[in-house]
């Protein structure tokens, strides 16, 4: 099957846009602990244990979970208790996407899938430092825009600077004039043409529009009234 956005590997399988993704071969960047915390909305959240691959562009943090028959014949998804592989490690695994709320993405770790490919496994799952952090982040709080405009890959830049080239006249001419938008577009435009203009031309510039002196005005004509 064709690649995807969210994850740029061959897809084997797509559920209404849960996309399974064909068996890749990883390196372990790091394995992070599982985490409790109270959001700052004073919501009471779990992270899984969750790793990142050496060969993820984006450095993002799949959640190890694995789905387990509960009571009534549901199935409810629980921590992966390992054993976990360690920074280093090879392993082969399945990945999965599923949307989430908005923009996010659910990514997950198929851990029965999961095979390591050299013997260096660590015996217990990781522990959390201590203490922790005073302050906890919302675990679907929104990042900072210019880190997850770094984070984008290269060719999901180009396609977005296409895109903008393509849509902003028509935003620009839908905007009346005084949108807040529209005005900063200008002054964007304006700054950054500016900086672009040499600063020795700037000098013959300004030279030339400034004001003239004394010594180059005419003589004025007066004429004296006798009251």
């Amino acid at each position: 099957m064709a690649k995807v956005e969210v994850w740029p590997y061959d897809v084997s399988s797509d559920r209404n846009g849960r996309f399974m993704f064909s068996p890749m071969t990883f390196t372990i960047k790091e394995i992070i602990p599982a985490r409790d915390g109270t959001s700052k909305m004073g919501k009471a959240y779990h992270l899984p244990p969750r790793v990142i691959f050496e060969e993820d562009p984006m450095a993002e943090e799949w959640s190890m979970g694995k789905w387990i028959d509960a009571e009534g014949g549901s199935r409810k998804k629980v921590d992966f208790e390992g054993p976990f592989p360690i920074s280093g490690d090879r392993v082969s695994v399945k990945l999965q996407t599923s949307p989430g709320n908005g923009d996010r993405v659910w990514r997950d770790v198929d851990v029965d899938s999961m095979v390591l490919l050299n013997s260096n496994l660590a015996a217990t799952p990781p522990v959390a430092p201590e203490p922790p952090a005073p302050a906890t982040p919302e675990p679907q709080g929104a990042e900072d825009t210019a880190l997850a405009l770094d984070k984008i890959p290269e060719q999901q830049r180009i396609a977005g600077t296409a895109l903008t080239n393509v849509l902003a006249p028509k935003v620009w001419d839908d905007a009346p004039d005084g949108d807040e938008w529209k005005e900063f577009m200008r002054k964007a435009i304006k700054h950054y043409t500016m900086l672009q203009i040499p600063p020795k031309l700037r000098e013959i510039i300004e030279a030339e529009e400034s004001p003239d002196t004394d010594d180059d005005l005419t003589d004025e004509v007066t004429e004296t009234v006798d009251w």
